[in-house]
């Protein structure tokens, strides 16, 4: 049997210990955030372990009741160890308390507000460096999965669609309203269904495009479990991949199985002035487009004409119902060419028109408003004279 256990001991290693203390303000079972950097950087490879155990213990000073210093001590310890799986919910751990009848003299009442944290871990056992699935979607988005179960086989595979054009925003059927009915000016969309996560968390990686924008924030639906979604804004963080070329952030695995991001506030906007851009040193004020059809349409494509002529791209900003949308165009450009294409959602008849056979006007910030009316989709009869017949001639020409 010693014999035995010599062998294991060599093929896995000896246990590691790795001892660590935290502190706590005065009466507070809270982590400051410099307990929460000593923990990350004690324990930041925690997440490649599948066999890591620790054994955490609480403190207080000696003032106050005995039994009301047990349970704050016993709820640091808890606290510390909630932390501690959010890193990797599978190490094993022990929480307690204890109670120090004589400290040493030179022991602050700052040092004995503590937690003692002894992480034991196998080297060479239970070590697992793959702890992530990672999935590659259109438009270079990146979704990544927890794996520390360390498991070898693939998990539920999910679906990501990603929508980061106005043509994107048609064709996948988007909606841009938050909760309070404000339509937003998104930079992308993207849908994750299906999937899993160990830590019941996605990573996602947003490829960079122009000047990284500190002031873009994360929205995720109001109600997961609706299709008309109405997006709430979150103090999620965004972060800046050690490259420079991807927005990264985390979201929690959707309960409904279909888990949605609307990254808000489009690269170059700024919140103080959101309607203006620049470009070549130029100030570029924005103006919002909004289109009413006259009953619901399944849009598959979006064209403006003046794109290539004007350097300035036309943004999607919401699918605000299914008979009204909206658009950010910069406003000195003529709204009036931009072509719908898709089908009618009762008959399935494919449709094609332009905003010049809609109902116009402006207000006074100068947006948009066009409302199909009959003539919209009527095909348009021919001219005829000779006015006709020159302005054939010069447009072939």
């Amino acid at each position: 049997m010693k014999k035995l256990f010599l062998i294991m001991l060599m093929l896995c290693g000896m246990a590691r210990a790795q001892n660590t203390t935290v502190y706590f303000d005065f009466d507070s079972y809270a982590l400051t955030e410099e307990a929460k950097a000593v923990l990350d950087s004690a324990y930041a490879e925690i997440k490649y372990y599948t066999l890591y155990n620790f054994e955490i213990q609480g403190f207080t000073d000696e003032r106050g009741a005995d039994t009301y210093n047990d349970t704050l001590a016993l709820r640091r310890a808890q606290t510390v160890e909630a932390y501690i799986k959010q890193l990797n919910p599978y190490v094993g751990s022990k929480v307690a308390s204890k109670r120090v009848s004589h400290w040493k003299p030179e022991i602050s009442d700052k040092q004995k507000r503590c937690v003692t944290i002894n992480g034991q871990k196998m080297a060479g056992c239970g070590y697992y460096p793959e702890y992530e699935f990672a999935y590659t979607a259109e438009n270079g988005v990146i979704v990544k999965a927890g794996n520390f179960r360390a498991r070898t086989g693939n998990p539920d595979r999910p679906v990501i669609t990603t929508s980061f054009s106005s043509e994107e925003m048609i064709k996948n059927n988007r909606y841009g309203v938050d909760v309070n009915g404000n339509v937003l000016k998104s930079w992308g969309m993207i849908d994750i269904k299906g999937g899993e996560s160990d830590d019941g968390m996605f990573t996602v990686m947003v490829p960079i495009t122009g000047t990284p924008d500190p002031n873009m924030s994360i929205w995720l639906p109001g109600d997961e479990y609706t299709d008309n979604v109405k997006w709430k804004d979150t103090n999620i963080a965004i972060e800046i991949d050690p490259t420079g070329k991807y927005y990264v952030f985390k979201v929690p695995v959707s309960a409904s199985g279909n888990t949605r991001v609307n990254l808000d506030m489009p690269c170059g906007f700024r919140p103080e002035k959101p309607r203006n851009n620049f470009k070549n040193g130029k100030a570029v004020v924005y103006k919002t487009v909004y289109i009413s059809t006259d009953k619901p349409y399944d849009f598959y494509r979006v064209h403006s004409a003046y794109k290539e002529k004007s350097g300035f791209s036309m943004s999607f900003s919401a699918k605000i119902n299914d008979t009204l949308y909206a658009f950010t165009v910069a406003q000195r450009i003529h709204t009036k060419g931009m072509q719908f294409f898709g089908w009618e959602k009762a008959s399935g008849k494919i449709v094609a028109f332009r905003l010049n056979r809609c109902d116009f006007r402006q207000d006074k910030a100068k947006n948009d408003y066009y409302a199909m009316n009959e003539n919209t989709l009527a095909v348009p009869k021919k001219k005829t004279g000779l006015w006709a017949w020159f302005s054939r001639l010069f447009k072939n020409s």
